[in-house]
């Protein structure tokens, strides 16, 4: 018998810098889908997503490869960088310094999507 098994359920919450309402309907399900292919790449699987014009939820499940904060930090620049290079806002977009991580129980998983859903 081998190999590795994880579980590790998070609800992530971060948001834009100052909370500027600058996450706008036109790019929101194109940013969602660039944000879920980054958390594919990493191995892991966007369970949810979420939030509104100055932040974002997301129900994830994660593998033990990198710290939460490392794989986290990853998502938030590469998303940054996109959403400036695709030049979807007028003015500079950057992410907030920080994110909120919290685990979470199989049990709750479903009442955490529930909530992120309702964002």
């Amino acid at each position: 018998m081998g190999g590795t098994f994880t579980n590790l359920l998070y609800h992530v919450v971060f948001s834009t810098k100052n909370r500027e309402p600058i996450i706008l309907d036109a790019f929101q399900y194109r940013l969602y889908k660039f944000i879920g292919g980054i958390i594919r790449e990493k191995g892991g699987i966007l369970l949810s997503i979420g939030g509104t014009e100055d932040h974002v939820h997301l129900a994830v499940r994660l593998k033990p490869v990198e710290a939460v904060s490392t794989t986290i930090g990853k998502l938030k620049g590469n998303s940054s960088k996109w959403i400036n290079e695709q030049r979807l806002l007028n003015g500079h977009f950057s992410w907030q310094v920080g994110f909120g991580a919290f685990s979470v129980s199989e049990s709750q998983l479903q009442s955490v999507v529930k909530y992120i859903e309702s964002q």
